[in-house]
């Protein structure tokens, strides 16, 4: 039986991202003692096979909540520990998957963890997480009322706590906010990378992965593309470049057009935190 499994979380409509997403997870990913583990693909009706990766389409055209696909899929998973990644974020460099299985072992041993996060999270940019954890070297235990606890990037998560957070009415955006929430009233341990020089995934997170607001990143596609010599299809999707040059990403809606949104976000805030105290 397997340690764990890696479940690829995306859409019908990114289908044109997944070629060369799975051309550089093969390519990046260090095998250790052979093959790599068994791949999920979450979307809604289509299926996709890529050389010798093994993928099971895990379609669930029946909803249209992503929540409810990803309760869906994970109870389709037999293993209880998951490896999860987002279909836009293009993997650089090896993957060191040593440290996954380092991080297998910490969870097998110890059940109340939830997850190990590769990449390291808001908290330690901001300086507010120094103290490299004695007991898994490179990582730091993330604060008990953190914000966006639950994060989409490569996280190897404890499957049934998982899913314990997860509502079937979330958006991805929900999930990392409002889920996050939820387990603040849980004794759950939540551990993140802290090196940034020395990524387990190295990717380009600080743009939004390949695909920002549906087009394509394309300064990021043609410099992996030369990198691998790969031949990419840009298909229908529209090219950006300057979106952060050109301050577009910093500007917020105006006031009066926000309002409604924030006082929504407001009373879900505390119906979340009710919901937390009695999962």
């Amino acid at each position: 039986m397997s340690r764990y499994s890696i479940l690829v979380n995306s859409c019908d409509a990114y289908s044109d991202a997944w070629p060369m997403f799975f051309f550089l997870l093969k390519k990046n990913w260090q095998s250790i003692g052979g093959s790599m583990p068994r791949v999920y693909l979450n979307c809604e009706t289509l299926q996709y096979h890529y050389d010798d990766i093994e993928i099971i389409n895990l379609n669930h055209a029946d909803t249209r909540d992503w929540g409810d696909r990803l309760l869906k899929c994970l109870n389709e998973i037999d293993d209880e520990l998951v490896l999860m990644m987002l279909e836009d974020y293009y993997y650089e460099d090896a993957i060191k998957t040593d440290v996954i299985e380092q991080c297998v072992d910490y969870m097998l041993a110890d059940k109340k963890i939830l997850a190990f996060q590769f990449n390291p999270t808001g908290e330690v940019y901001e300086r507010k997480l120094t103290t490299e954890d004695s007991q898994y070297p490179g990582f730091v235990k993330r604060k008990k009322f953190a914000y966006f606890a639950l994060i989409a990037g490569p996280t190897l998560w404890k499957k049934s706590e998982l899913m314990r957070y997860t509502n079937k009415n979330d958006t991805p955006w929900d999930w990392e906010y409002f889920g996050s929430l939820r387990t603040w009233f849980h004794n759950c341990k939540i551990y993140c990378w802290m090196s940034f020089d020395n990524c387990i995934f190295k990717f380009d997170g600080d743009h939004g992965g390949a695909i920002h607001r549906g087009k394509w990143v394309g300064y990021k596609i043609e410099e992996l593309s030369q990198k691998y010599n790969f031949q990419f299809n840009y298909g229908d999707r529209e090219i950006e470049y300057d979106w952060i040059k050109d301050g577009s990403f910093f500007k917020p809606a105006p006031f009066y057009k926000r309002l409604g949104s924030i006082c929504r976000n407001r009373i879900k805030f505390m119906f979340e935190l009710l919901r937390g105290i009695w999962l």
